[in-house]
């Protein structure tokens, strides 16, 4: 998916956001100009609220539910324009 929006007020930013999704284990982590901004894998508050469910990128829902937590968490600005990358696939490209 590319070019999705955050919900909530706020400015649009000319900032590349991404939410990497590893498709083998479940887990993300968001980067924003590339560097890494925050992991699933590494955040308790995320796995209690989630209860360690298996993050799908196949589900638009599930995936809209994580963002909306990362806005609210402060991890992403409200209305921001970010893209779904699956990892695997990236992967490939590079060989």
């Amino acid at each position: 998916m590319s070019g999705e929006q955050s919900k909530g007020e706020g400015a649009m930013v000319d900032l590349d956001y991404e939410v990497v999704v590893d498709t083998e284990s479940g887990t993300a982590v968001l980067t924003c100009g590339g560097e890494v901004m925050w992991s699933s894998a590494d955040d308790p508050d995320y796995a209690e609220e989630f209860e360690g469910e298996f993050i799908d990128i196949d589900d638009n829902d599930q995936i809209d539910d994580v963002v909306d937590w990362l806005v609210e968490k402060g991890y992403m600005p409200p209305r921001v324009e970010y893209d779904i990358v699956d990892l695997s696939e990236s992967m490939d490209k590079l060989h």
